[in-house]
């Protein structure tokens, strides 16, 4: 274990405390480690060449406070999780951050939810202005501006620049239960598999936005919500989403005022929303500039309410599938009202696609 100067500690205070790894670490190494409760201050870590097991910018085992503790990686990294601060228990993690420079990033516990590069990760709390930047590689990693059991996620982001691969799943932030807002994912490298503006299972996730000018493989959504309300989050897409870009996907519960811009490409189809089981969709817009592969849908929900959803095809769009304003799929009790679609001159429209202002379950094609 490598622990940097003093840091290590049953309860206080560790800061400005910083370790540069210039060889080859097989143990872990942490800039500040606290095992009961504490503060944790601009703690650093440096890998300049191979560090093989978890890194910590910083730690509490219990509870506490971490800010502004920071790890740079312009070496390589092959291990279980890099985390910019990491606090066990109930605290507050801000301004917390981790860069892949030049170097890489090679999980070798890929799939396993609590490994991964994180800005910060906390049990209970809040996490705030927290950050990854990648430059160079990320390999068989996930990658979370932030996350947290239950609490609050606000200002929490990861960047992946031209330069950049990361081969997992990108999160601007992740909960459990609670809210988010103003996470963000600005991919304008490659992401191999998904982007989410934020992730959670159970709250609010609000003005959350996700900007791909680069390249993503999977599915691209401002937020992913299991039950609960999603809010004013964004899509921006002026590169290419291999697969589906959705501005919300929630699981049940309500959506609204959420956007999808798409100015570059979408390979199979977009969703203002998407309501997975019983909800409420409405005011969300679609304004397609690019090419959409497949169908075009301004809200598509399971059971429940799609009011006043729309979508705009402008000059030079070109859309490969259906487009529809407002869709259930179940045959419920439905209200699928004030949908619009609006089409201009110089749209390119696929021969073989139809326009719904709403549809029911009969006409559902995908």
């Amino acid at each position: 274990m490598f622990i940097g100067t003093n840091p290590y500690t049953f309860g206080g205070f560790a800061s400005f405390n910083s370790v540069n790894v210039e060889g080859v670490v097989s143990g872990v190494v942490s800039g500040a480690r606290i095992w009961g409760y504490g503060q944790t201050e601009r703690n650093s870590i440096n890998i300049l060449e191979v560090a093989e097991n978890s890194v910590y910018g910083a730690s509490i085992a219990s509870s506490g406070t971490a800010k502004s503790n920071f790890i740079t990686i312009s070496g390589q990294t092959g291990n279980r999780d890099i985390i910019g601060a990491k606090i066990l228990g109930m605290g507050e993690a801000v301004n917390n951050g981790v860069t892949v420079s030049t170097g890489g990033v090679l999980n070798y516990s890929y799939g396993n939810t609590d490994f991964g590069v994180h800005g910060a990760y906390i049990g209970y709390g809040s996490v705030m202005n927290n950050f990854v930047k990648v430059y160079g590689a990320v390999n068989n990693s996930d990658a979370y501006g932030a996350r947290v059991g239950t609490g609050t996620a606000i200002n929490n982001f990861v960047s992946v620049f031209e330069t950049g691969v990361i081969s997992g799943t990108v999160y601007g932030a992740k909960i459990g239960t609670g809210t988010a807002t103003n996470n963000t994912a600005d991919i304008s490298g490659i992401v191999k598999n998904s982007v989410f503006g934020s992730w959670i299972d159970s709250g609010t996730a609000s003005y959350n936005i996700v900007n791909i000018a680069g390249k993503v493989d999977d599915d691209v959504a401002a937020s992913h919500v299991g039950n609960g309300i999603a809010t004013n989050n964004v899509v921006n897409i002026s590169g290419l989403a291999g697969n589906t870009a959705h501005g919300v996907f929630i699981t049940s519960g309500t959506a609204l005022e959420n956007n999808v811009e798409v100015s570059g490409n979408v390979m199979k189809h977009v969703f203002g929303v998407r309501v997975g089981a019983y909800g409420n969709a409405s005011s969300n817009t679609i304004n397609i500039l690019g090419t959409v592969g497949g169908n075009v849908y301004g809200s598509w929900i399971s059971q429940g309410v799609a009011y006043n959803n729309t979508v705009m095809i402008n000059s030079g769009a070109n859309i490969g599938g259906n487009i529809t304003g407002g869709f259930a799929s179940n045959n419920g009790n439905n209200n699928i009202t004030n949908n619009t679609i609006i089409v201009y001159e110089g749209a390119i429209l696929s021969p073989t696609g139809v326009l719904w202002g709403g549809a029911n379950q009969s006409r559902r094609r995908f």
